[in-house]
């Protein structure tokens, strides 16, 4: 899958015990451990079989959200579905 040729959905979680992603609604990679706040995170730059990409994103970010508590799975998976259907969270 390329995936600069279209629409993807990302979600960063971190609850405290584990920090992942999930991909157009579903766990890509979620992983257990803590994380020091202070850390750099850059949007568009992720890694592959821990080998950085580090060519930036390619296209543009049509909404940012950012969330005082972890949304749940199923929240998740509803907040794609939205943006599948060009639904606005607004």
């Amino acid at each position: 899958m390329k995936f600069y040729t279209a629409w993807h959905h990302y979600t960063l979680l971190y609850d405290g015990t584990k920090m992942g992603l999930f991909l157009d609604g579903r766990p890509c990679c979620v992983k257990k451990g803590t994380h020091e706040a202070g850390g750099s995170y850059f949007l568009g730059n992720l890694s592959k079989g821990g080998k950085p990409h580090t060519g930036g994103l390619r296209g543009a970010v049509d909404e940012f959200v950012a969330y005082d508590r972890v949304l749940t799975p199923k929240e998740i998976w509803k907040i794609f579905e939205l943006g599948a259907k060009g639904k606005s969270l607004k």
